[in-house]
């Protein structure tokens, strides 16, 4: 009788402070980073390519179009995402916003683009959510977002992952000013 006692007070601790631990864990910080992504190379080398496999016949029409003009027949036929990836308990996520079809914000160095959340799994890629009107801010470099636009600190995109309530948050900074894109997707 007094070991199922103690087993039972043992129990209930764990049942108590299991929870209060998970909420001390701190929340992660990562910063969506520009990427080109060739938009002819194939889909299983990049899991940009799936996420937005339904936008490739579009911008390689486009781009392919643009081949056509004068003086343009070398622009290459890529893509600009601003992207990240985070794991959490085995599985990984990627937030993914595409420079295509972006609004603008009124303000230099920000636009509103299409974003998507997806799980990252051994047969692709399942979406989580869909993004329309994104925030991304970056200072663009001398060819397009690129390693000079992921250098600067001043204009950038933050996600905040919480382990204990399985969310991302949305930061904005904007000339070196951060402000909650008030936006928190669950990663269910």
């Amino acid at each position: 009788m007094r070991l199922s006692k103690t087993l039972f007070i043992l129990v209930s601790a764990l049942l108590v402070v299991r929870p209060a631990l998970a909420e001390q864990q701190p929340t992660i910080e990562h910063r969506l980073l520009a990427e080109t992504i060739s938009l002819t190379a194939n889909p299983a080398t990049n899991p940009q390519l799936q996420i937005w496999r339904d936008q490739i016949p579009g911008l390689l029409k486009f781009q392919r179009r643009l081949q056509t003009q004068p003086g343009m027949h070398d622009v290459p036929l890529v893509a600009e995402v601003f992207t990240v990836t985070v794991e959490i308990q085995g599985h990984t996520y990627i937030v993914s916003a595409i420079n295509n079809n972006c609004s603008n914000t009124g303000l230099p160095n920000s636009r509103f683009c299409p974003a998507r959340l997806v799980e990252l799994r051994n047969s692709g890629t399942r979406l989580i959510s869909e993004l329309p009107n994104f925030l991304v801010s970056s200072l663009r470099g001398v060819k397009g977002y690129d390693a000079a636009s992921n250098a600067q600190k001043q204009y950038q995109t933050i996600v905040s992952l919480n382990p204990a309530t399985r969310t991302l948050s949305f930061f904005d900074v904007y000339d070196g000013v951060r402000s909650d894109m008030n936006l928190t997707v669950p990663l269910n």
